[in-house]
């Protein structure tokens, strides 16, 4: 039994080596893989499909607010209490935001 254990024990650490897994920060796809990584400064946000979406912080729109239950849904949101400067394209904290008015829609949102 000692020999199984052991040999389990190898091959989850060689898989996990050769996989190079690791917990990254990343717009996850249905099917559960890493689609493309979050920009620095940022956090993997994906909520369940029993779980309402709650709005990304930005500079425009810097309160949260519930959008609805989108299954498969992820994005990547501005740690702690900073939020997203679209014009900028990364986090800041709220006063450091930079002119916005050049933008035109919300596409830049991440």
């Amino acid at each position: 039994m000692i020999g199984y254990l052991k040999a389990f024990t190898c091959i989850f650490i060689f898989s996990a080596i050769l996989l190079n897994v690791e917990c990254e920060e990343c717009i996850y796809g249905s099917d559960g893989l890493c689609m493309e990584p979050c920009p620095p400064k940022t956090v993997s946000y994906s909520p369940g499909c029993d779980e309402e979406v709650i709005s990304q912080r930005t500079c425009r729109s810097p309160i949260p607010r519930r959008i609805g239950r989108y299954c498969d849904y992820s994005r990547c949101d501005c740690e702690n209490d900073q939020v997203w400067d679209e014009a900028a394209r990364k986090c800041v904290i709220l006063k450091d935001c930079s002119d916005q008015s050049k933008l035109k829609s919300a596409s830049d949102r991440v």
